[in-house]
């Protein structure tokens, strides 16, 4: 098997268990059972846990940073380009639904290991999302607030939506068509100023 294909195995299956467990509750010796290798096999490309946690998590960064750039091309206003970042969750939740869930686990998981971590693979889609948000205050499209906790409300109720979709549906119904559109227009709700609001005009009644 050539190297190349050994490694992006053991990436893919690593992201699997990652996935499932969060970086606490996958082990090195499930992952390499699962790319079909012995534990040396496996540190032959990594030389430990944190380094195939950081290389999974890397590719997933790449990953997200490229299709943000692909899905805010073009677009100026800050409705449609918070829309759009939104949607590349929606979207990777749907094509890659385990890089989707390790993205909530670096999110929420243990806060000690990224205090120590020396590099971020998704700090990108983050600052993004908070860029946007800084200029749309700055224009007055969106609602005063810390840019940093209005991003993490959005990414939660994205998280949520659509990672609990399973649950919600066996305890109501299955969610119909358009459900990620709506958990979209959800999160942004009251996020963004009408543009002719009261405190915006200066003409009475």
């Amino acid at each position: 098997m050539p190297n190349a294909t050994s490694v992006a195995r053991i990436l893919e299956r690593a992201e699997e268990r990652f996935a499932a467990g969060g970086f606490g509750g996958a082990s090195l010796s499930s992952i390499a059972k699962a790319a079909g290798l012995g534990n040396p096999g496996l540190l032959h490309h990594f030389p430990s846990k944190a380094a195939l946690y950081r290389a999974v998590l890397e590719g997933v960064g790449e990953d997200m940073d490229r299709r943000m750039d692909e899905a805010t091309a073009g677009l100026v206003g800050v409705d449609e380009r918070l829309r759009a970042l939104l949607g590349v969750l929606v979207t990777l939740g749907r094509e890659r639904p385990t890089a989707l869930r390790l993205v909530m686990h670096e999110f929420l998981d243990d806060t000690g290991r990224i205090e120590k971590a020396t590099v971020l693979p998704l700090a990108g889609a983050v600052r993004r999302a908070v860029e946007v948000i800084e200029e749309g205050q700055s224009a007055g499209d969106v609602v005063d607030g810390d840019p940093l906790a209005i991003v993490s409300r959005l990414h939660g109720t994205l998280f949520y939506g659509l990672l609990g979709t399973t649950v919600l549906g066996r305890i109501d119904a299955e969610p119909e068509e358009g459900w990620a559109d709506r958990l979209v227009d959800a999160a942004l709700e009251g996020l963004l100023r009408s543009p002719t609001t009261p405190s915006d005009s200066g003409s009475a009644p």
